[in-house]
């Protein structure tokens, strides 16, 4: 079964699930939320077809710390041996790799992505799992027979929502998608985040003090583009944990559970992450690559640590 199939331009015929009963009532709800979206460049898809990418982000999934937060995330859905498994923002298959692992190679995982670079990587280091079969396409439109038109069981995305354009879609699309008895289940790093920019200074843990530090020596030579305040509270912390349950919440998800991981990330792992094409510049607007890897470096070495600690949360949530 391991493959990668492109719908290509057949996914625009999908029917607009915008229109649906459940996505008016809960439009005002998802306005609210998407202010707390996490607006950085990460989301551009020109960043993830970069050539060298694939190879750097496999590379960077590869580390133990990454691999135990998955092992956190595949233990919260459980999936039986032979559900059917949705991984959203597969990029290079780690996570779909984890789960097929977990299923002993009997299931169904079908890992989406918008990157074809990425998908290409993937199948490239999932041979040996006969269970996995690579997409491509967006997210939010996983209601597209075109895409998918398979009953699931479980819809999951590993270190991913906080990268996605529009979040809101992604949970409302997964919602529709899901029979009764299916779960969501999502992993993002970013539990320690806060939409009240106030309580910016009171988070004191070491990764916040390297990002202040980096932006402040990329500040100081006046090469940052400075975001408006409103701007820097969504590029700053993006969407926290509450928020996410409160969404769920709203669009109907039951049992919602939620748990924090916390994990040592060494110094050159973070470097690794922050080297890859189009990262600095996602970072730290405005800057060069070079400068930016300058800047990170620096600010590493001004902490003496060997190690980041990083807090992520993990939600999942069944449909009733």
């Amino acid at each position: 079964m391991n493959q990668m199939h492109d719908p290509g331009d057949e996914r625009q015929n999908k029917p607009n699930a915008s229109g649906s009963e459940k996505t008016v009532q809960n439009h005002e709800a998802s306005l609210q939320f998407e202010q707390a979206a996490l607006n950085t460049n990460f989301s551009d898809i020109t960043m993830w077809d970069q050539p060298n990418i694939a190879d750097m982000y496999a590379s960077f999934t590869r580390a133990r710390w990454y691999q135990l937060l998955n092992a956190e995330l595949v233990k919260l859905i459980n999936p039986a041996p032979t559900d059917v498994v949705l991984d959203l923002g597969t990029g290079t298959g780690s996570f779909a790799r984890q789960l097929a692992t977990h299923q002993g190679n009997n299931g169904h995982i079908i890992g989406i992505d918008n990157s074809q670079v990425m998908l290409r990587k993937g199948l490239e280091l999932s041979g040996d799992f006969k269970s996995i079969e690579y997409r491509h396409g967006e997210a939010h439109r996983i209601g597209s027979p075109v895409l998918v038109a398979e009953e699931v069981q479980h819809i999951s995305s590993a270190n991913a929502m906080h990268l996605f354009k529009d979040p809101v879609a992604v949970l409302i699309e997964s919602y529709e998608k899901l029979p009764p008895g299916g779960s969501f289940s999502f992993s993002t790093g970013f539990s320690l985040a806060a939409t009240d920019f106030s309580r910016y200074e009171d988070v004191q843990d070491s990764f916040t003090k390297f990002l202040r530090r980096a932006k402040q020596l990329a500040r100081n030579e006046g090469t940052l583009e400075e975001p408006s305040r409103s701007e820097k509270e969504r590029r700053i912390f993006g969407i926290d944990g509450d928020a996410f349950m409160d969404q769920m919440g709203t669009l109907g998800f039951h049992n919602i559970k939620i748990s924090n991981f916390l994990t040592y990330i060494p110094v050159q792992s973070v470097l690794d992450f922050l080297a890859l094409p189009g990262v600095g510049a996602a970072v730290l607007p405005g800057v060069s690559e070079k400068k930016a890897a300058q800047y990170f470096t620096e600010a590493l070495k001004s902490l003496d640590e060997a190690s980041l600690p990083r807090n992520w949360v993990l939600i999942r949530g069944t449909k009733p």
